[in-house]
């Protein structure tokens, strides 16, 4: 399966756009509900530190392992797991009933998110090859605008209510990434750095007059490869010099002069 039109690629740039734009929206909406928290639940500020905490270990832990998955297998379905993942936490975190729920929840955004940053960001690049940084500064700009919102929401809406708004989203475009007509696994071949040529010998003159270290040790080598090529030929010149000549044969006496 390949994406056959330009215009069903720039659809699949803004899809993954928005949901970068929702998976930022998710992560820092919380920030703005400390105040609501403290009241609810009575957290320390070393509680919600921990909610931090515990999301940055594990999205750091399973961004790898996510990553290596999307090369293997249909990134369309880890891209949308991850997603529903983290929005389905995220509605959960407006009915946490204390530290330990809340945390599990936190971490499970962690993995939610970490599942969908490698294969967008791959899948970017295969769409628009000749557009790699153009593309990416969109998909980024996403992240953070989603974080200005987020922040916004967390804070003009409150807790519960505020998880429960942000995640909805999350959950339409999940679904939205399952069914993206895309190539399921990575299809560009691994570029293989070009041989490098050889350095003409005038080049290696001028840098060893210049005084590089590293073309001087160039052209030193260069300079002994050549002698050694040099020795060897004179010496198998030499050696065919010396070679005794076999003496001519005489020419056999035919039967008719006995």
């Amino acid at each position: 399966m390949v994406v056959r039109t330009r215009a069903y690629a720039w659809y699949v740039l803004a899809l993954l756009t928005a949901t970068n734009f929702f998976n930022y929206v998710d992560r820092l909406v919380i920030v703005t509900m400390y105040d609501g928290l403290r009241h609810r639940f009575g957290f320390s500020d070393s509680q919600l530190g921990t909610f931090w905490l515990a999301f940055f270990v594990v999205h750091a832990l399973a961004t790898f392992p996510l990553g290596w998955a999307s090369d293997h297998f249909d990134r369309r379905k880890i891209m949308g797991v991850g997603v529903l993942v983290w929005s389905l936490a995220t509605l959960g975190s407006a009915y946490a009933w204390g530290f330990l729920s809340m945390l599990i929840l936190r971490a499970a955004i962690g993995v939610g998110e970490a599942a969908y940053g490698p294969p967008s960001n791959a899948l970017l690049c295969e769409l628009f090859p000749d557009k790699k940084a153009r593309v990416v500064g969109i998909f980024n700009a996403g992240m953070f605008a989603g974080a200005c919102v987020g922040l916004a929401v967390g804070g003009l809406i409150g807790f519960p209510t505020a998880f429960q708004v942000v995640a909805i989203p999350g959950l339409i475009l999940g679904v939205l990434l399952f069914i993206m007509k895309v190539p399921p696994e990575r299809t560009m071949p691994v570029a293989r750095p070009p041989s490098r040529p050889p350095t003409p010998p005038w080049a290696t003159s001028i840098a060893f007059a210049s005084g590089d270290p590293s073309q001087r040790r160039s052209h030193a080598r260069q300079c002994r490869e050549r002698q050694e090529g040099a020795s060897g030929s004179d010496h198998i010149r030499s050696k065919a010099a010396i070679a005794p000549v076999a003496p001519a044969l005489p020419p056999p006496r035919s039967a008719a002069a006995h």
